[in-house]
């Protein structure tokens, strides 16, 4: 037996939708259903009580009022059995609190196939207590949350190894992390990350400040800070010839300062004082001696203005 939505119209002249089964449907007339919301559970419906010549019952929704004042005593044939009406219950409100198409005095039929699945409801409102936006997916070690999420706890293993407990990413591009690795000592050690160089197509998206508002605590008697070394790094090298030197860096910008000093392991007679000077915005700076004559090595360090 199959079974679809169909027009209801109730007491008050507002039409839903009710499930029911084709045929009778057919037999009695009844419209199919288009966007009509479904009937509210507190309505229980209009019926009528059809005895059949094959000696089953059944019993049937009436989709309007004019219909139920004259459906007692109407005949039916439906799948080849004829149906005669015996009864009728009109509409309730509340509903019974037994099932309300159980009538007492007739025979009850055989249980019919259940209905199809009706459409699913709207999506209920965010749970209270949570984080300010709803959890989107779990993916093995990646967590996506929705825009304005205001907090992430995140737990894990702490053994090393050469994947990121956790990243916060744009797209590929890693922008935050946190992993676990071993140093040349078999140290276990944590690493917090930011990678500063992430670029998207022709445009620069990148993290260009990691800023602290308070004071950056180096606690261990291992704690350091670890600059890059080597060409157009932060940190590098050079060597004066007739007390200057010409340093070729692309990271230098208007607002870089830098650090100078002697690295000769015995610094000679002409060693003099360094500083840096002439910062060019993308190409570099020059060092030079208070000593027009040193040819010392040195080794320095830039820094950015704020």
């Amino acid at each position: 037996m199959s079974y679809s939505p169909y027009v209801y119209q109730a007491d008050s002249g507002v039409d839903y939708q009710v499930y029911v089964p084709d045929d009778f449907a057919t037999a009695i007339g009844m419209i199919p259903g288009t966007t009509q919301p479904g009937l509210p559970s507190q309505i229980s419906p209009r019926y009528g009580s059809f005895n059949g010549s094959d000696g089953s019952s059944r019993q049937v929704v009436i989709q309007n009022q004019s219909l139920f004042a004259t459906i007692i005593g109407s005949v039916y044939v439906v799948g080849g059995v004829t149906f005669t009406c015996v009864g009728a219950q009109g509409q309730i409100i509340p509903p019974y609190q037994s099932t309300p198409l159980n009538g007492a005095a007739m025979v009850q039929g055989p249980a019919g196939t259940p209905g199809s699945a009706g459409p699913p409801g709207p999506p209920g409102p965010p749970g209270p207590g949570g984080l300010a936006s709803q959890l989107i997916s779990t993916i093995y070690n990646t967590i996506l949350l929705a825009a304005d999420a205001v907090a992430l706890l995140i737990t894990g293993p702490t053994v090393a190894g050469s994947s990121n407990l956790f990243e916060i990413r744009r797209g590929s591009d890693s922008y935050l992390g946190f992993s676990v690795s071993s140093d040349s000592t078999s140290t276990t050690c944590y690493n917090l990350f930011v990678n500063n160089d992430l670029y998207t197509g022709a445009t620069a998206n990148f993290i260009q400040n990691v800023t602290f508002g308070a004071r950056l605590y180096l606690q261990n008697a291992q704690s350091c800070l670890q600059f890059p070394l080597g060409a157009n790094m932060t940190f590098g090298s050079g060597t004066l010839s007739g007390g200057t030197a010409t340093i070729s860096n692309t990271a230098v910008s208007p607002y870089s300062r830098a650090m100078v000093w002697n690295t000769d392991s015995a610094p000679a007679s002409t060693a003099g004082i360094l500083a840096a000077s002439n910062f060019v915005s993308g190409t570099g700076f020059t060092v030079n001696s208070s000593n027009p004559s040193d040819t010392a090595n040195f080794d320095y360090m830039l820094f950015w203005a704020a």
